[in-house]
């Protein structure tokens, strides 16, 4: 079987076309850590088999995160293997430079160069031919999109190409060095060491890498100089470029890239999209669904379950245990797809990239940065899968904090608690709190890693790059097949771990400690266990043995919890039952608008479910997971308590606006004041000098001390 490695700089196509190669559907995106991992598929292709694997972006073959560092692996361990060099052609000068470091290791491999069309667009001139006999490469344009795999392409021309510019170098007087030494890939090596590259030769020891890099010393600028000199010699008549051509450039940068507008464009976006997604168009295609599921799944096997068996038992099962609970949840499936729609919308429309771009300034005081930006988004949908790609930031403590901040960010399992809870106490109005749900976990969370930075996880400096790619239509195609990827792995979910958490949750609600069936949920096994618990959430009204359990079941899964309330009122799955149960005195689960409120947000701050919890403790470790669990339920249970509080005071809107005008210009005075204070030094009117303004500065106070 034969090997065929996709690779490339980030943001040019790669899992495009291993998409389009290998007839797959593996999520692309423009932003950090999107593949994280390398996807593989077996091809057959003209009666051989091949090996696809697609790997994660590098601009260059000198690593520094763990996503470049595999890549760069899978590179040099399959050295034999087919490679398919993926270039831009927007991006072509940059894009060759790890070409050339290719071509410097002796690899085979062909160029593959997408989105010529565009560059062309632009009035730029490409000559294809010229490039490939330039190059001694093949040379491929394609579109990543629509290309099919051919024999021309998974063949290339076994030529050696002298490149003049390390002949004009020491990089062979290194290399022979280290072959004397027995050291794996020398070459590659030897150039690491005239780039000044940090290394780890075992076969050395410091004093002889120290001597190499001295006697070379000076030679890396010259080394680079002569790369891209190189390169630009093979552009210089096959390659044609504006000068006022910059790749990505749209009118519309003036409005989104504006420091002053940009935030409410922001809140615009974020304030559409819920609007949408609960009032306008999610509640009619939520009951659309359920009316489907009930016609044509839940109807049909309660009928038959009556004619094979008159046990209540049996039949309450499958009514509350089974569709009720199951139900609840998937009714909700529609309005998650419209929220992955928006998202996708504004990841393919190149919104998200510079939204990134435009926070990075304000996330790197907090010891953060653009990256931190795209896993907090992707914890919208899921924290779980969000956390994987903090992993490949470079700093570890920056690392750490994006992973603990990550589930502050609504996820699509708390949508559904959100819809149904604030739409039935609040009605129209539920839209301004759901809102704010999601801001204030955004504000919670960007204080915890202000906190975090001046305490226990203080980061160091790690830039940031960002390609913006064009202002563009979105792809109907792709968002449609985003939506339903998500969707899937929704329903995946539900009907491995969360349905059979439901069903354990509806025999813990309806059996005794004996085992017995009861029809009052006061004597079951889960209301007994809570009890106890309850006197804990009575300073945050509530004060009820079942709404503690609906807490406790959503550790597993946050979508439990709809399903736990709905068992526990006994109502059918449906919105409206399910929403006018929880207003009725008679249920077993009830809210009041203050209760309410401190439910909603205790439920956004405490723990995040047991999956996302398993992969913390994995990409962080036990202490930092166990001291994010600690902070979570503490911020959760205060922040509550305060809701609760201020909202049994039933202040106005207008009210509310004008205590956040006070402390707000309260906080905004304190911290004027504390910077005076961090101005004013300590050594004032000393004597030493006359017109001494800071004494730290002064050279007559230094050598005083």
């Amino acid at each position: 079987m034969k090997k065929v490695i996709i690779i490339g700089n980030p943001n040019t196509g790669k899992t495009t076309l291993f998409n389009s190669l290998t007839k797959s559907n593996e999520h692309t995106g423009n932003w950090h850590g999107v593949t994280v991992n390398t996807f593989e598929k077996k091809v057959i292709f003209d009666g051989e088999e091949y090996l696809f694997i697609d790997t994660p972006g590098l601009y260059s073959l000198n690593t520094y995160t763990l996503e470049e560092k595999s890549a760069l692996d899978i590179i040099l361990q399959n050295k034999d293997a087919i490679f398919l060099y993926i270039v831009d052609a927007n991006s072509i000068r940059r894009n060759l430079y790890m070409a050339m470091q290719l071509k410097e290791l002796g690899i085979n491999f062909n160029i593959i160069i997408n989105n010529v069309d565009y560059f062309i667009k632009n009035s730029n001139k490409f000559d294809i031919n010229k490039l490939q006999k330039n190059l001694k490469v093949k040379c491929i344009v394609v579109d990543a999109k629509k290309v099919k795999l051919n024999k021309n392409m998974l063949k290339f021309d076994e030529k050696t190409d002298s490149l003049d510019y390390i002949q004009q170098t020491k990089v062979y007087e290194i290399k022979s060095i280290l072959e004397k030494h027995h050291i794996e890939e020398p070459l590659f090596n030897a150039i690491n060491i005239l780039e000044n590259e940090e290394i780890n030769l075992s076969e050395l020891n410091s004093s002889e890498i120290f001597f190499i890099k001295n006697q070379f010393n000076g030679d890396c600028q010259k080394f680079l100089k002569n790369r891209y000199a190189y390169i630009d010699g093979l552009l210089k008549d096959s390659v044609i470029i504006l000068s006022d051509y910059v790749y990505g450039k749209s009118k519309l940068d003036k409005l989104f890239l504006n420091k002053y507008l940009f935030f409410i464009i922001f809140l615009f976006m974020i304030f559409l999209s819920l609007y949408v997604t609960f009032f306008l168009i999610g509640p009619f295609l939520t009951n659309f669904f359920l009316k489907i599921l009930n016609f044509t799944v839940r109807t049909p096997i309660l009928s038959i379950i009556k004619i094979i068996t008159s046990s209540q038992v049996v039949y309450e099962f499958f009514n509350e245990g089974v569709f009720t609970a199951g139900f609840s949840i998937l009714s909700f499936l529609p309005q998650i797809c419209l929220l992955y729609l928006f998202l996708s919308l504004l990841e393919d429309s190149g919104y998200l990239s510079r939204m990134a771009f435009m926070l990075d300034d304000f996330l790197y005081k907090l010891g953060l940065n653009g990256k931190s930006v795209y896993t907090m988004l992707m914890g919208f949908g899921c924290a779980t899968t969000a956390t994987l790609t903090a992993k490949n930031m470079s700093d570890k403590n920056a690392q750490i904090k994006t992973a603990l901040l990550t589930p502050y960010m609504s996820c699509s399992a708390k949508l559904p608690v959100y819809s149904v809870i604030a739409g039935a106490v609040f009605g129209v109005k539920s839209i301004f709190v759901i809102f704010g749900l999601y801001l204030l976990g955004i504000i919670v969370a960007m204080i915890l890693a202000l906190v975090f930075e001046k305490t226990l996880l203080k980061s160091k400096k790690d830039d940031f790059l960002l390609e913006f790619p064009p202002m563009r239509k979105p792809s109907i195609k792709r968002i449609v097949y985003l939506a339903y990827f998500n969707a899937k792995q929704f329903v995946v979910r539900i009907f491995s771990i969360v349905f059979s958490v439901t069903v354990i949750i509806w025999i813990l609600s309806n059996f005794t400690f004996s085992f017995t069936y009861t029809a009052n949920s006061n004597n079951s096994i889960l209301y007994i266990l809570s009890r106890g618990l309850a006197y804990l959430f009575v300073p945050l009204g509530l004060n009820n043995g079942n709404v503690v359990t609906a807490l406790i079941v959503g550790f597993v899964a946050k979508e439990l919890i709809l399903s736990s309330i709905a068992i526990s009122n006994g109502v059918s799955s449906n919105y409206h039952s399910l929403a006018n149960s929880v207003l009725l005195p008679t249920s077993a689960v009830i809210f009041t608008k203050a209760s309410a409120l401190s439910f909603l947000v205790f439920c956004l701050l405490y723990t995040p479910c047991v999956s996302n919890l398993a992969v913390l403790n994995k990409e962080i470790g036990k202490k930092y997971t166990t001291l994010g669990v600690v902070i979570q339920f503490v911020l959760a249970y205060l922040i509550a308590f305060l809701t609760y509080r201020i909202a049994l005071c039933n202040l106005s809107f207008i009210d509310l606006c004008l205590i956040t005008v006070i402390v707000g210009t309260i906080f905004l005075s304190i911290k004027i004041i504390i910077n005076k204070l961090k101005n004013k030094t300590l050594f004032l009117n000393c004597g030493m000098c006359s017109n001494c303004k800071k004494c730290n500065d002064c050279e007559k106070n230094k050598n005083k001390k």
